[in-house]
């Protein structure tokens, strides 16, 4: 119930800084890349390390890392299911 109070007061609090023309609602954009992830799997492909490719184009190897996951498709599966991760998913 308050939680409906605290959201309804935000909400109203918002509008009032919107009339008055100080609400800027920034944040980070979705979906913003820092680097070209085509460059960075072309990078690897090419045969570099991903500590080398980070340095390349100025991020992280974390963001690395998450530019070279495996595509999955709608059931969560990885779409290049070989032979490693089937030995993951066995249920022998």
């Amino acid at each position: 119930m308050e939680l409906e109070h605290t959201r309804e007061r935000q909400a109203a609090g918002i509008a009032a800084a919107k009339a008055r023309g100080v609400y800027r609602n920034h944040g980070r954009k979705k979906g913003a890349t820092k680097a070209d992830p085509k460059r960075a799997a072309e990078l690897k492909a090419s045969g570099l390390k991903v500590t080398e490719i980070a340095k390349a184009l100025g991020v992280s190897r974390s963001v690395i890392y998450e530019y070279l996951k495996p595509a999955s498709d709608d059931s969560g599966e990885p779409l290049n299911s070989g032979p490693a991760s089937m030995a993951l998913t066995s249920t022998e």
